[in-house]
This record gives C-alpha cells, structure tokens and sequence, in this order.
C-alpha cells in the first residue's frame, strides 16, 4: 500500500476514473455539509498557508486511470458536483 499527498485540481482534472463499489453507503452529503466544504476552502484560500487538508481519500488502483474509492467517497463525489456546476458558469470559464 502506498499513501501520498495530491492536489485536488489534480485528482479532479487528470483523466481519472473513480468507482464506488456497492458496498459504500449512497451519497448522503446535505447541502449544509457542502457549503461547510465550500466555506472551508474558500477560507484556507484567505490564509496564508499554503496547504489545506481536505481529509483523506484511500483509492485502489484497478489500472488503466480506474480507482475504486474505498474512503472519501462523500467528499469527491461533492466536489465533482461543484467542479461540473463551476464549469458550466461563464465566470469560471477559461
């Protein structure tokens, strides 16, 4: 097993496919929880670190770009939806 630091950006833009086995509980993240998500980021934006841990996401590497996400699966499925809602906003296209 090996464990390493990634980017968010990094995660969500290469060209990776995530698969949620049918044994992880369905997507059950309020809209609270991802404003709470949102605040956060935003606000380690503001600071001056230059890190901010997200929390942990553990992945098998099935091949061929396909993971299965074994942890974290709440919190990449949340911020996929934001980054899809992001890019369909003429504000954060490039």
């Amino acid at each position: 097993m090996e464990a390493k630091e990634c980017k968010v950006q990094d995660i969500l833009t290469e060209n990776k496919k995530f698969i949620i086995p049918s044994y992880q509980r369905p997507y059950s993240w309020t809209v609270d929880n991802a404003e709470q998500l949102i605040d956060d980021i935003y606000k380690s934006s503001q600071s001056e670190e230059n890190e901010y841990f997200i929390g942990s996401m553990i992945c098998i590497n099935k091949g061929q770009n396909q993971y299965e996400v074994v942890d974290g699966q709440q919190r990449l499925t949340t911020l996929s939806i934001i980054v899809s809602e992001l890019k369909k906003s003429s504000r954060f296209r490039g």
